[in-house]
């Protein structure tokens, strides 16, 4: 008699992806199948590194079969695991449930040792009861085990990197395992915290580690490095390896991250692209392109959504908008070029900014900390010593200030301008030809005919060059 089944793969960790457990269980699948022809695979399920500790597989794949099981009663006869482990390692209840689940529309079979699990079978035979509990209970106990070992693992790692010893762990790329910098991975590092500190995206970054580093990075993992405390040697806040970058160019690296974690506009080949904001509805101005006339800008808001969303229909030709950027965004560069003042002069503001930033986070967690246990007592004591650490950190950040002397004209400035004046918040903001922009304010008063082809537009009543 012809069977249907369905198989269910999976496996907890990224590491695991590219060991042998996938294709362990493959392979036990395909033998099964040849074993017996006349059971035909109709669907596969699988989750990828995906724990079942806590469940998390029953909002994936494991989740996506027992819904099939359910809109589709009786098409199914039996689910292919290679053990009970693999639907799961949860509290022993939870486990027995979805097992439960699964057997009201199907049988179970076990390929590690061949065991069959059915209703009736689970009712009339004691021993196939206590086997399957047997091995419920020793799934759930195994990851309890993990669970301890890998807490006091990281605990006794706490505690050496407390105490300043380096200490052994999963280590990114530039680093060993034992925390000392790999030389020929240096540059590369330090070339992609550069540029992405001169305003440069993600995309060029990774085409410049390609072609300068034969390098290959995804977009993700870019991110991930240039926030991880580790460029400084730092793991939960102590210092144990080497690092790759001073404090100060961390810290400003992480409020660069911080800005261009905000929405930024493409600049689409036009310098003003994402720097005019709509005062009403708070669209940006996009391009408006019309045959044989001036290219002008005109809100997005009221372009795609109409009167009703926006008022806003002044199209302002660019050269107007071009008059105004021209005359207001050194101020905004100025601000970003400050940036790269006289390093060794600002590089302590920056380390204690950042100090300060880590300082109020940990005090954000100790008030929540409170909320959640009403232990005033002692969380209150350490809240206080960090407040103190923080006042005497502000001012020292105030007599370090007053000593540093800026020259502006001595800077230069290197990357994309349109994606730097957006991460400095330069904007041009208004609405029907009225904007303000760094404290001016600007009026669009029309234009005027010049001879025959000529034509003069007019910013607050006067002629722009």
């Amino acid at each position: 008699m012809s069977r249907k089944a369905i198989s269910y793969i999976r496996w907890s960790s990224g590491s695991q992806t590219k060991g042998s457990t996938a294709k362990r269980q493959q392979t036990l699948i395909q033998n099964y199948l040849h074993d017996h022809p006349e059971v035909t695979l109709v669907d596969a399920f699988k989750d990828e590194a995906v724990s079942s500790y806590h469940g998390k597989h029953k909002e994936k794949s494991l989740g996506d079969l027992l819904q099939f099981l359910k809109v589709s009663p009786n098409q199914i006869d039996i689910i292919l695991v290679e053990s009970i482990d693999r639907l799961g390692r949860m509290d022993h209840i939870e486990l027995i449930t979805t097992i439960s689940n699964i057997l009201d529309h199907a049988d179970i079979h076990t390929l590690e040792d061949n065991q069959t699990y059915t209703r009736e079978r689970i009712r009339s035979d004691q021993s196939c009861l206590f086997l399957l509990a047997g091995s419920v209970s020793t799934a759930h106990q195994y990851s309890q085990k993990l669970s301890r070992r890998i807490k006091a693992s990281y605990t006794a790692k706490r505690q050496k990197a407390a105490e300043g010893h380096s200490v052994k762990l999963r280590t990114p790329f530039w680093l060993t395992s034992s925390g000392q910098l790999i030389p020929d991975k240096v540059p590369i590092i330090k070339d992609m915290v550069n540029l992405y500190l001169k305003g440069h995206g993600d995309r060029y970054i990774r085409n410049h580690c390609i072609d300068t580093h034969d390098f290959t990075i995804a977009t993700t993992s870019l991110r991930r490095w240039l926030a991880n405390p580790a460029l400084i040697g730092k793991w939960e806040g102590h210092k144990v390896w080497e690092s790759v970058i001073p404090d100060s160019t961390y810290y400003q690296l992480q409020n660069t991250l911080d800005e261009r974690s905000r929405k930024v506009t493409r600049h689409q080949n036009h310098h003003l692209s994402g720097l005019v904001q709509c005062s009403e509805c708070g669209y940006n101005y996009s391009i408006k392109r019309e045959k044989g006339r001036r290219d002008g800008m005109l809100c997005a808001g009221f372009s795609r959504h109409g009167k009703r969303y926006c008022s806003n229909s002044k199209n302002i030709p660019v050269v107007v908008l071009d008059y105004i950027y021209k005359e207001t965004h050194h101020i905004a560069l100025s601000r970003i070029l400050r940036t790269q003042i006289d390093q060794k002069a600002t590089e302590e503001v920056v380390v204690i900014d950042g100090q300060i930033a880590e300082i109020d986070e940990q005090i954000n967690n100790l008030v929540a900390l409170v909320k959640v246990t009403g232990g005033i007592d002692a969380i209150g004591q350490q809240i206080n010593d960090l407040q103190r650490q923080k006042e005497e950190m502000l001012t020292q950040r105030g007599t370090t200030e007053k000593s540093l002397g800026i020259d502006l004209s001595a800077l230069s400035i290197e990357g994309n301008l349109n994606t730097l004046l957006q991460i400095a918040n330069y904007k041009i903001i208004g609405t029907h030809g009225i904007f303000t922009v760094e404290g001016d304010y600007f009026t669009y008063d029309g234009y005027k005919r010049i001879g025959k082809s000529g034509t003069q537009y007019l910013v607050n009543g006067e002629p722009i060059p």
